[in-house]
């Protein structure tokens, strides 16, 4: 997906190592299960938010990411769906000036859903 900002996992982890002795912002960083478009599964991803944006990678090491949610304008609720889940609407704000409309549902690991390790990655 070209719109997708080319970012490393590593490079983000690394922007927390530097940030360590200064004032900048950390980046939050952990695993998140995450359900798709296509496939409604929970499936595991290594989350990071830089820059008003939550991108979503297979692993740590990922050389890009797998997508990204635009936090600018999101609302953010507890899922009615899925039990100590969030959901995340982007778009109801801004829909008028070309941002996607859509809903994205995140999960703590560990949190009673069942999440499904990327196969190819475990």
């Amino acid at each position: 997906n070209s719109s997708v900002p080319k970012i490393r996992a590593n490079d983000l982890s690394r922007f927390n190592e530097n940030a360590a002795n200064s004032k900048t912002e950390k980046i939050k960083v952990g695993w998140l299960c995450k359900t798709g478009l296509n496939n409604t599964n929970l499936q595991k991803r290594w989350c990071a938010i830089h820059d008003l944006k939550l991108f979503y990678f297979e692993n740590p090491r990922s050389e890009e990411p797998n997508g990204y949610v635009n936090l600018r304008g999101a609302i953010v609720t507890e899922s009615k769906r899925i039990p100590l889940a969030f959901e995340i609407q982007t778009g109801a704000l801004f829909a008028d000036r070309g941002m996607e409309k859509r809903v994205y549902t995140f999960t703590p690991v560990g949190a009673g859903s069942i999440c499904l390790p990327n196969p190819r990655h475990f």
